[in-house]
């Protein structure tokens, strides 16, 4: 599987990024002791955002990323293709494990491929395999700026979940997904619950 990371070929601003992995599902505060990854990008300066997590995922800032204020606190902006990048690192893979991931970010324009990367750890060669959480690009114009959410499962081209209406509309929003690999991918925008799409077939 590739590296796992956050890009863009747009300007947008994202303020907190974080992985969590689960036999079960809950939405409790956020324990960076039993988190995989927890960027909060809180240190404004230099060339490194520390992972909060007892895991010290740290990610390198790349070319055209730069510290920017954010919603609570510190946070990146992001242009012309610019990433940050977690490394190769096996726990950052999803394995068989039940997951979530969540974001902070700003996002005012669509992407002239297929989506916008928030978060990305993914191999795209046949069957597929990862994860990624974005928004979704002019490529596809009947979801264009809506959040997405795929997920590999390792058979065929993988399982889309789309939101329900754009959210690249300029303000901040909280993105969260989650994944029961015996019951339903699930998208929830600002708090909200917002779509689901039952995966528990697709497990060998």
């Amino acid at each position: 599987m590739k590296d796992i990371y956050t890009k863009l070929g747009i300007r947008w601003s994202v303020i907190s990024v974080l992985i969590l992995m689960f036999t079960t599902h809950g939405f409790a505060a956020v324990d960076p002791a039993t988190a995989i990854a927890v960027w909060l990008f809180d240190e404004k300066k230099g060339d490194l955002a520390k992972d909060l997590s007892e895991n010290a995922l740290d990610v390198e800032l790349g070319n055209g990323v730069e510290w920017a204020e954010g919603e609570f606190g510190g946070g990146l902006e992001f242009e012309n293709g610019s990433l940050v990048n977690a490394g190769t690192s096996p726990l950052l893979n999803v394995g068989t494990e039940n997951y979530s991931i969540m974001a902070w970010f700003k996002y005012s324009k669509t992407s002239p491929n297929w989506h916008t990367v928030l978060i990305q750890k993914a191999d795209f060669a046949m069957p597929r395999h990862g994860y990624l959480l974005g928004i979704r690009g002019d490529l596809d114009p009947n979801n264009k700026g809506k959040p997405l959410f795929w997920f590999g499962l390792a058979q065929g081209a993988g399982v889309h979940l789309f939101g329900i209406s754009p959210i690249n509309d300029g303000k901040w929003h909280h993105l969260a997904a989650t994944a029961d690999r015996k019951g339903a991918m699930k998208l929830y925008r600002d708090g909200k619950f917002e779509v689901e799409i039952d995966i528990s077939a697709h497990q060998k």
